[in-house]
């Protein structure tokens, strides 16, 4: 089963690296919005190698990371919160929004980053 959520998370980082590619200073809420669902689905392979299911809803998926790894939990919830901000936080004018929006987008590489290092140890996803 986690192979599954392998694959999304491989699908998902194409299309992110697509969307860097093709627009690399616009589409920062969706780059974000990728970027969550790239790190989500690395940890469901953690989950599922773990013993663990995938829950329906995102808050009890990164609760059940934390009993597995609390910092991978962290990372997850970092992503998350971030690719909500992007998609209903604020709207305070467009200019705005758009800095924000590439804050957190910025932010999540990061964070993105540091998921990837971890759930090599746990399940190791091809890149």
């Amino acid at each position: 089963m986690p192979k599954k959520y392998e694959n999304k998370a491989i699908h998902n980082e194409d299309f992110l690296q697509s969307i860097i590619n093709d627009y690399p200073n616009t589409y920062f809420d969706w780059k974000v919005t990728v970027q969550f669902y790239c790190a989500l689905h690395r940890c469901y392979c953690v989950l599922l190698t773990n013993g663990s299911v995938v829950e329906t809803r995102h808050q009890l998926n990164i609760n059940n990371i934390k009993t597995i790894n609390p910092e991978l939990s962290r990372s997850l919830f970092s992503v998350y919160k971030n690719s909500r901000s992007s998609r209903y936080d604020g709207f305070i004018n467009d200019d705005a929004m758009e800095r924000i929006n590439k804050i957190n987008y910025q932010k999540s590489d990061s964070e993105l980053r540091k998921i990837k290092g971890i759930v090599s140890t746990y399940y190791p996803i091809a890149v």
